[in-house]
């Protein structure tokens, strides 16, 4: 079941962010039920044969301490800048070199480059058929998101965090570009009308 949580929070310092992300109140959304056989077999048709070459490359490997391995490819997206208010859609794709285990889920976050702003779009992956548990060693996946972006997002620049979470636990990035809590940092995007943001 694809669950898309809006929630949208100014954050005065980075920690904060944190705070909230750690206390479980951010990162929400369930893989624990298992799509029929009817959405298994309408996913596999994001599931590719060749590796894409994203608009965002990526190639940040992400790994569990149980040995589950999957590398962050990149995103391609349909907006050379983003408007608040509107929305717009990114395509991540993913290479599964060694499964996850059970309870490993996807999530998605949007801020600003400085995390000062964070806003949530944590999915299960293709809309909803294809949990991240069911995912198979080799595969490429390809997962479609269309992400509104609220109104009030009035920073000059948008980031996009991906990672993977079960409770306040997050996959290791182990190589690419990330924040340095474990979220891989995708892509950056200008926003129209967007104010600069005061360092502090």
């Amino acid at each position: 079941m694809s669950v898309f949580l809006s929630r949208f929070v100014r954050c005065s310092a980075p920690a904060s962010c944190l705070l909230l992300l750690l206390s479980g109140c951010v990162e929400q959304g369930s893989d624990s039920e298992t799509p029929s056989e009817e959405a298994l077999k309408a996913a596999r048709e994001h599931v590719l044969s060749v590796a894409p070459t994203p608009r965002f490359p990526s190639g940040a490997v992400l790994e569990s301490p149980k040995g589950g391995r999957v590398v962050y490819l990149g995103a391609d997206v349909d907006v050379s800048e983003v408007v608040p208010g509107q929305t717009f859609t990114v395509t991540h794709y993913f290479r599964v070199e060694k499964p996850l285990s059970e309870g490993w889920r996807e999530f998605v976050h949007i801020g600003t480059p400085d995390r000062r702003m964070h806003h949530n779009a944590d999915h299960v992956p293709v809309g909803g058929k294809y949990p991240v548990h069911l995912w198979k060693e080799g595969e490429i996946i390809r997962d479609i998101q269309r992400i509104p972006l609220p109104s009030t997002f009035t920073a000059d620049k948008l980031a996009l965090f991906v990672g993977f979470f079960k409770k306040n636990e997050r996959l290791a990035v182990k190589s690419g570009r990330q924040d340095g809590q474990n979220r891989v940092i995708a892509l950056e995007l200008p926003v129209k009308g967007g104010l600069t943001i005061p360092q502090r």
